[in-house]
């Protein structure tokens, strides 16, 4: 052991002594750097995360590990080395796997070379630290993986570029199985090749399962039996050079071949195990790729078996990497669920290929391909329980995190015998105006359709009179002008035992599109309960509307992206982590939202769900209505305070009617509750409409939507916390991940502070000789007679003053304005050239040193 450990060492010194090393570590930061900034896009992403800067790392790893392999086992790099070693007696399996250790110690130093950007990010915004760490443990697996498959070519072919040539291309090769065009080529040429066969062969597709930060047997066994197989394919071949080398006078010993036997049947219980998964680790923070408690609760109220068909066209030649990616995702969830309730659950994966009866079978069953040039692809499913049969036509890529809250709105559907009725009172066209068998008008907004899929939806008009009896929950959006007998109506049906959502908005910019798209009155466009709110001890101002100087959202303009402070984009921080509402939302965006006031009430409790940080401040609806996002931002000013968007109010509830208001159809008049219960109030309505809400795309015939962020899920939390299925609220949003660069954010907004400062006093100086100014001018015409020449050279004085304060603004807002820039400049800086800059000084110096000890060693000789 102790030979060995002497000989990793060895290997590692010999390593680390090339001349080229240095050149190597710099050129492998300055790539990842490069590819991070421009090619990765970091800070357009505006994402703290490193999934899309490692993808270039497996590409840097096929053309550093054949050069690393080559210093190690290629008799070119280290002439005389091999006959050395043999003449020391170390057998070839001992030399091979200490050789192979300090390449993998050597490949771990370059894998770490991303730690620099990883604290970078950190510094920057809240980066999934474990989910890192299992990319890197994915990156290392797969770097020895391929330097045990290039030392193979070192022992293969005699010239040392012929070798390295070889060992790129077949990496490359190996690598490119998931590209469709490949795949294509193949599977054309040799069609009894399986397409999905190809896939799994190449070791990005299990790489890419750990840069998900999800640890399995299947991708471990993958990398280690792989090894353990090329490593023994190299010994082996190595023992057979050797023999020829000594023209058959050299025969191996027995233990040799035990070792290799035993070598062999290791690599093939790793493949084996590649085979199934049974040990598996989500190390994501937000475990996106784990069971949920909410699934195995709703897994345990299913009470009669469900059969599950997945249609998943795994050996479409056509099928993209992402899909392909989610489909074995899907299936895997799909297992998960099995394996949890064995006697309740049947599943099934079906390969329907073009042209086939299982094709035909998916048709039958009412799911829809998407058409290419090589047949339908399909990635759907068929639930069927009893007579019941729910269907998923396919499942949206795009929606990645969302995978396990659609498999699981699946058997909600399935257990409910009938859907409760979910009333709507709204000024917004949230809800298609048709019957349920009729033509639509228009479409439902997104929130909507997916609350139509637990409730039956009912929109009542505007000025209601009376709840019916059969609606259990009632959401109010925007109840602009209602009338009294509405409220009235509201009242007495919190007095029943309802449940009530409210969301009122000082500044409804959704009804001004809709509408008047060419503008309106913006004190027309705010809603709120002038009868209700008061009674409850609710405080709500719908004349002024909230801007966040630290959650400045982003807006679109005629010109380009631009933040915006009333676009108030909260997270996490913001939420209220004790409530089962907002426990699992990540991030919510506010337009033009209010604030909420709670007078103390003892029968009442109130508890705020959503609140701005303490950089928000106020403005007036009328004032903020037509001001661009820089104008807003310039005039926002933060005054410490936090205010409350959204908020629970639970206790027992009072009539705000003593008496019964005349024409009012109700019957019975209730003074009060019954039993304690809640209201969920929020100051936004905005939050709801389908742009700041979701993404649509339309495929084929069908209309895929994927979350923009957590808007949908906030408001559908709040229906199904009052009424509906609470276990779902812990799946929905559990996979939904935003990780903005705060931090950043943050500095730049401080760095920036002292210029917009600037630029007020400015503001305010050049106001003030406006004024100056216009006093003259209006004495001027009031006198209407000529300015003396004392107050001509005083005007004359105080326009150049203005020019030159004018000059001066321009200039101190486009460093205000660059400041940013400038930060983010010195980050890539500070990647792209100083820190490949110090590894090469380093190795630099390294190589004077050792100069400098071979001339002193010269000279002691010669003395």
């Amino acid at each position: 052991m102790k030979t060995l450990f002497t000989l990793i060492m060895r290997e590692c010194q010999a390593i680390f002594r090339i001349r080229f090393v240095p050149l190597w570590a710099a050129l492998w930061l300055f790539c990842f750097a490069l590819w991070t900034f421009f090619g990765a896009r970091f800070f357009e992403t505006g994402e703290a995360s490193l999934r899309g800067p490692l993808q270039v790392i497996p590409w840097l790893l096929t053309a550093l590990m054949p050069l690393l392999a080559s210093q190690l086992w290629h008799p070119e790099a280290r002439p005389g080395y091999e006959q050395w070693l043999q003449a020391s007696g170390l057998g070839g399996l001992k030399r091979i796997s200490a050789q192979c250790v300090a390449g993998s110690l050597v490949s771990l130093v370059l894998i770490l070379g991303t730690v620099p950007m990883a604290l970078t990010v950190l510094f920057m915004g809240p980066l999934d630290i474990r989910m890192w760490i299992s990319s890197l443990l994915g990156l290392w697996c797969f770097s020895v993986w391929q330097l045990a498959l290039s030392g193979l070519f070192m022992r293969l072919f005699k010239r040392i570029g012929t070798a390295i040539l070889a060992s790129v291309i077949v990496l490359s090769l190996l690598q490119a199985m998931g590209s469709p065009d490949l795949v294509d080529q193949v599977t054309r040429m040799f069609s009894f090749i399986p397409g999905h066969i190809l896939n799994a062969i190449s070791p990005l597709s299990h790489l890419d399962t750990m840069k998900r930060g999800v640890v399995d047997n299947r991708n471990l066994s993958f990398f280690i039996g792989g090894t353990l197989w090329l490593l023994a394919a190299q010994i082996l071949l190595q023992r057979k050079q050797r023999t020829l080398s000594l023209r058959g006078q050299y025969v191996p010993p027995r233990a040799f071949w035990v070792l290799m036997d035993a070598w062999l049947i290791a690599g093939l219980i790793f493949v084996a195990l590649a085979q199934k998964q049974f040990l598996r680790f989500d190390l994501s923070d937000e475990k996106l790729y784990s069971l949920s408690e909410g699934s195995r609760s709703l897994l345990n109220a299913v009470h009669q078996p469900v059969s599950i068909k997945l249609y998943f066209s795994r050996s479409h030649p056509l099928m993209e990497p992402l899909q392909r990616i989610h489909g074995h995702r899907i299936q895997e969830l799909l297992e998960a669920y099995v394996a949890y309730a064995p006697d309740k659950l049947k599943v099934e994966v079906i390969d329907p290929r073009p042209d086939t009866s299982m094709e035909a079978e998916a048709r039958w069953e009412g799911l829809k391909g998407l058409r290419t040039t090589k047949g339908d692809l399909y990635l759907g499913a068929v639930f069927t329980q009893g007579q019941k049969t729910l269907r998923v036509p396919y499942f949206d890529p795009r929606k990645e995190t969302q995978i396990e809250y659609e498999l699981s709105e699946v058997f909600v559907k399935l257990n409910q015998t009938v859907k409760p009725v979910l009333g709507v009172i709204t000024s917004l066209p949230m809800v298609s105006e048709r019957d349920d068998d009729g033509p639509r008008l228009r479409p439902d907004w997104a929130v909507i359709e997916a609350l139509r899929g637990f409730y039956q939806i009912t929109r009542l008009p505007v000025d209601v009179q009376e709840i019916p009896e059969n609606i259990s929950s009632l959401m109010v959006i925007h109840p602009k002008s209602i009338t009294e007998l509405t409220e009235y109506a509201i009242d007495q049906f919190i007095l029943r035992g309802g449940h009530l959502v409210i969301a009122v908005d000082p500044f409804c910019e959704t009804e001004l599109s809709y509408n008047n798209p060419g503008g309106a009155n913006p004190l027309k466009m705010s809603s709120t309960l002038p009868k209700l709110f008061p009674a409850w001890g609710v405080e709500f101002d719908p004349t002024r509307m909230v801007g966040d100087a630290a959650r400045s959202g982003r807006q679109m303009t005629l010109q380009k992206v631009a933040n915006n402070p009333f676009h108030v984009n909260l997270i996490g921080k913001d939420l209220n982590r004790q409530h089962q509402i907002t426990r699992t939302i990540q991030q919510v965006l506010f337009p033009e939202p209010g604030w909420l006031a709670i007078k103390e009430q003892p029968e009442r409790k109130w508890e705020a769900l959503v609140q701005s940080s303490d950089k928000s401040g106020l403005l007036s609806t009328e004032a903020a209505a037509y001001m661009s996002p820089q104008q807003l931002t310039q005039q926002l000013k933060p005054d410490g305070t936090m205010r409350t968007i959204a908020g629970i109010l639970s206790g027992q509830w009072t009539t705000a009617f003593p008496e019964k208001p005349a024409g009012s159809p109700i019957a019975r008049h209730r003074e009060k509750t019954e039993q304690p219960s809640s209201i969920v109030i929020f100051a936004d309505t905005d939050f709801l409409a389908d742009p700041h809400a979701v993404e649509k795309l339309q495929v084929m015939s069908q209309m895929l939507i994927r979350p923009r962020n957590d808007n949908l899920s906030l408001l559908t939390h709040a229906v199904e916390f009052l009424g509906g299925n609470r276990d779902l609220i812990s799946i929905r949003s559990g996979g939904s991940v935003n990780r903005p660069l705060t931090r950043l954010e943050s500095f730049e907004e401080q760095s920036r502070q002292p210029w917009l400062d600037a630029e007020d006093k400015l503001s305010a100086r050049i106001a003030d000789i406006e004024r100056q100014i216009g006093d003259l001018q209006v004495q001027e015409e009031n006198t209407a007679s000529i300015l003396s020449k004392e107050q001509e050279r005083q005007l004359r004085r105080l326009r150049e003053t203005e020019a030159g304060l004018w000059t001066e603004r321009r200039l101190v807002r486009e460093k205000a304005r660059f400041q940013p820039d400038n930060i983010r400049r010195l980050i890539v800086a500070l990647h792209l050239g100083l820190l490949p800059f110090l590894i090469v000084a380093l190795g630099f110096q390294r190589k004077l040193r050792e100069v400098r000890e071979v001339r002193r060693a010269l000279h002691r000789l010669k003395v």
